[in-house]
């Protein structure tokens, strides 16, 4: 097992996944989006497309967004890396709300399924699908429970968990505001430069830097 937490360490993952019969990628998703770290890996496998024929590539994504749909996408793109990398695809693990289950105690039902999965793959060398199914759920959260969500979201419901988080963590609404403010003068720099780059300004000399933008 290894967890990557800087650069220097793909280099030896990389060998490791070399010699592996049988590679497990967990890692979870940041607003749909990968890990940098994770992405580097997977770009750095490239130097042995050619040479993984025969391990099997098996995945597990999960995302603090309570549908499970998330990930879906995700998986597609896991499919076709392997592919591409002349691997073989023994599937996906993917559940969502998982930001709050990192506080379950290790015999809750959703790691008690994990471990039973696992079990089977270790086997059979095949993932249980009513298991999956059930890791899963909800993969789409029901309309009733988006209503209801609607009607509480105005009263600051689901904001207490963050503000509990922010307040643990010294983390104040004036500094929040500050931070907001600095982020958004940096995103407002981002259109002027796309613009610089187009063929049609690239003859302009008399533009001139947004506030913040230099």
């Amino acid at each position: 097992m290894n967890l990557i937490v800087e650069h220097s360490a793909l280099s030896d993952v990389t060998e490791r996944i070399f010699v592996a019969n049988k590679v497990l990628f967990a890692f979870p998703l940041y607003v749909d989006s990968m890990p940098g770290l994770v992405m580097e890996l997977f770009e750095s496998l490239y130097n042995l497309k050619g040479k993984l024929s025969g391990k099997e590539f098996l995945f597990s994504i999960q995302c603090a967004f309570r549908e499970t749909l998330n990930p879906r996408f995700i998986e597609r793109y896991l499919m076709k890396l392997t592919e591409r990398l002349g691997a073989d695809y023994a599937g996906c693990i993917s559940r969502g709300v998982m930001e709050g289950e990192r506080f379950l105690s290790e015999d809750s039902q959703i790691l008690q399924r994990y471990r039973k999965l696992g079990e089977i793959y270790g086997k059979t060398g095949k993932q249980d699908k009513d298991l999956l199914e059930k890791i899963a759920d909800p993969e789409r959260i029901p309309l009733a429970a988006k209503a209801i969500a609607l009607v509480l979201s105005p009263i600051g419901i689901f904001g207490k968990y963050w503000k509990r988080q922010l307040k643990t963590n010294g983390v104040s609404e004036e500094g929040m505001t500050d931070l907001i403010k600095k982020r958004n003068e940096s995103f407002a720099c981002i259109p002027l430069y796309y613009k610089i780059l187009q063929s049609e300004l690239a003859s302009e000399k008399n533009w001139k830097l947004s506030p913040g933008c230099s």
